[in-house]
């Protein structure tokens, strides 16, 4: 098992009242993950962290980290706030797409395994806001459309079951798994958080049981959460024993 690490942590860090630390470079993110004992990776953000991507390639061969994935950002645009991936506006759906597809391109050109993608943006807040049929219709074409077209870079999906939305589109590793059957493809697998999947009163590792019995490709996300809301906590805070038996199942 090798360990990578989102760099974009690394740097500024906001939540909905303030934000912590220094705004850092690419660069200046990559040179302070490779200085932490036992990295060995980096996961990107895409297109936050890749406007000048000359630059990540550099700072990549510079510090000898590998580019473990390129996380594709389908909240952070205005024209996302609706949604991305199932929202019943074809513009937007195909500005998603493009995105994703723009990510396998750079992940292609920077050696990573895969692009790995949590559509936050997608989901409700409301009863009777959509037509959830046809949300989830419109989901799969879309991610048929992006592991279709471009270069043949695997695709991962993360489950998250709220924030932004009040119930996330992709709520739980089952659901993404019902997603990956309607979508059948290949080139199609889960990253599966270990945060997320306590926020629901699961074990962790029985939903990973899930995962590894449906045989579809796997990418994982460690962290902890407290309650009822995603803090991106280090592995084991809060949940001690799911982690040690999450790491026996998962071994």
């Amino acid at each position: 098992m090798k360990q990578a690490l989102i760099v974009a942590f690394l740097g500024t860090a906001r939540d909905r009242f303030t934000e912590q630390g220094e705004p850092l470079s690419i660069r200046q993110k990559l040179r302070r993950a490779a200085l932490i004992p036992g990295v060995e990776g980096a996961e990107i953000i895409f297109p936050d962290e890749c406007v000048e991507p000359s630059e990540v390639l550099e700072a990549l061969l510079e510090t000898g980290l590998a580019p473990a994935a390129i996380n594709v950002n389908l909240k952070g645009r205005p024209g996302f706030q609706h949604g991305a991936l199932s929202v019943s506006d074809p513009g937007t759906r195909r500005m998603a797409v493009d995105q994703i597809l723009n990510a396998k391109t750079f992940a292609l050109e920077a050696g990573a395994a895969r692009v790995t993608c949590a559509p936050l943006a997608d989901g409700v807040d409301y009863p009777l806001q959509q037509n959830h049929a046809g949300a989830w219709r419109r989901t799969i074409e879309a991610l048929q459309t992006a592991i279709d077209e471009g270069p043949r870079v695997p695709l991962h999906l993360e489950h998250k079951p709220s924030d932004p939305r009040v119930h996330g589109l992709l709520s739980s590793s089952d659901v993404v798994l019902q997603l990956l059957h309607g979508i059948d493809r290949e080139g199609a697998g889960i990253t599966f958080n270990v945060g997320h999947a306590s926020l629901d009163g699961l074990s962790p590792a029985a939903s990973l049981a899930n995962v590894l019995d449906s045989g579809v490709p796997l990418y994982v996300h460690m962290c902890d959460a407290a309650g009822g809301w995603d803090w991106d906590l280090l592995p084991g805070t809060y949940h001690p024993w799911h982690l040690l038996e999450f790491l026996g199942t998962l071994s």
